[in-house]
């Protein structure tokens, strides 16, 4: 499960995953991001997925190949998109990585916490 809320207060829209997050779902909350214009232009996201399992699909070449497209339609309405996961478990924090790794793109970057206090700071702090 995905949910989400936008913190005025931080200017921060706050994500949490839970439990084994599917490919579908995944795609759900991009479309929830590409076609809300009510968030800020220049995007900040602090995604809580310390209780999170990503199903084994996602690492499949097809399905990264897959994201990697829906993720350049989701930024395009975007100046700039910041995420700071975070993540408790060596697997979801590798997964991160490889996908840190096939996404690049100008307006977008990601970093890996082990902390949500060290993750608002990165936010806060560096974009």
């Amino acid at each position: 499960m995905i949910s989400w809320d936008f913190n005025k207060k931080e200017n921060v829209l706050e994500v949490t995953y839970l439990g084994e997050i599917t490919i579908k779902e995944f795609m759900e909350y991009g479309n929830f991001i590409m076609k809300n214009e009510k968030l800020p232009r220049n995007l900040k996201i602090l995604t809580d997925a310390r209780d999170t399992i990503f199903g084994t699909n996602f690492l499949e070449e097809e399905n990264i190949l897959k994201l990697k497209e829906a993720m350049k339609k989701y930024l395009e309405p975007y100046t700039f998109i910041t995420v700071a996961l975070i993540h408790y478990t060596p697997k979801e924090t590798a997964i991160s990585e490889i996908f840190k790794y096939h996404y690049k793109f100008d307006n977008y970057i990601q970093k890996v916490f082990s902390t949500k206090e060290a993750a608002l700071v990165w936010l806060k702090k560096n974009y």
